[in-house]
């Protein structure tokens, strides 16, 4: 007989963040992977003091010494190379884990949307990348991932330029933050133009995300119509549907009935028949079901 192979508690977090993969390769990134090892440099050319982040006991060199504190590092390298060779414009995203010294170790996933150059061109000329499309892309993502559309505030990072970073928030909750990366430190990679980055922590959307259907269709709305006599009195419970059709009515033409009267009452409920005078609205019942 077959062996039973217990399912793995980590198997839903796992095709979650195929899921998200997926969505951003759907929103013209492309994705990157890079190592999660970096050096000294590259933590203090984004900022980060040494001692905030995790080194190997016996790294194999120093360019790989340290545990990843941010996915920027590696990102920004893949920018360069790109525009070195030739490239109008980079987006590219990564999903991958990081891991802080924040009193003690943390290993989180996170998601990083790099953007620089040329986002695209018209007939106006080109369009370059700026903060509204990186926070479009992440509006885009939250609201397809949690059915809510965040905030965003001014904050601070260290990798990025003074007053151009922001933190997103969602249902009052930090789940990332936004910004263009300093002048020096894409300077000091050889990239001569704007960079926007953006990470979001992937733990913090997996614990706000909503449950969705299998299917997610659009809502289909539709309303129906019927003529009804002044003499059928609705049952009370129905609300605004209880009163008189003479009563939800808009204003009667000249030369109608008074609503009411015995007239108005006797009218053909004929379907298709109408009074001289009588309103062709009807009264809308979609919301009997």
């Amino acid at each position: 007989a077959p062996m039973a192979v217990p399912a793995s508690e980590a198997a839903p977090d796992y095709w979650r963040l195929q899921s998200l993969r997926c969505f951003c390769a759907s929103l013209g990134l492309t994705e990157t992977v890079h190592w999660a090892l970096v050096s000294e440099a590259e933590l203090g050319r984004c900022g980060v003091a040494p001692a905030e982040a995790v080194r190997l006991v016996n790294p194999l060199s120093q360019d790989h010494a340290y545990l990843r504190p941010s996915l920027l590092m590696g990102m920004l390298h893949t920018v360069r190379r790109n525009l070195a060779q030739g490239a109008a414009g980079v987006r590219i995203f990564e999903v991958g884990h990081v891991v802080h010294r924040n009193g003690s170790l943390r290993e989180r996933p996170q998601l990083g949307i790099l953007l620089s150059g040329v986002w695209g061109q018209d007939w106006q000329g080109e369009v370059r990348c700026d903060f509204f499309h990186l926070k479009g892309l992440v509006e885009s993502l939250l609201h397809r991932l949690c059915g809510a559309s965040p905030t965003v505030e001014p904050s601070s990072a260290p990798w990025a330029r003074p007053q151009h970073a922001a933190v997103v928030r969602l249902k009052e909750r930090a789940v990332g933050v936004l910004g263009q990366v300093a002048v020096n430190v894409a300077a000091s990679l050889d990239i001569d133009r704007e960079a926007w980055f953006g990470e979001i922590w992937v733990d913090e959307l997996l614990a706000l995300r909503r449950i969705q259907g299998v299917i997610g269709a659009p809502i289909s709305v539709r309303q129906v119509g019927a003529w009804v006599a002044g003499s059928i009195r609705w049952p009370t419970g129905w609300g605004w549907l209880g009163t008189p059709r003479s009563a939800c009515c808009a204003t009667p033409r000249p030369g109608s009935p008074p609503p009411g009267s015995a007239a108005s009452r006797t009218r053909s409920t004929t379907p298709g028949a109408t009074q001289p005078g009588s309103s062709t609205a009807g009264s809308w019942l979609g919301s009997a079901g």
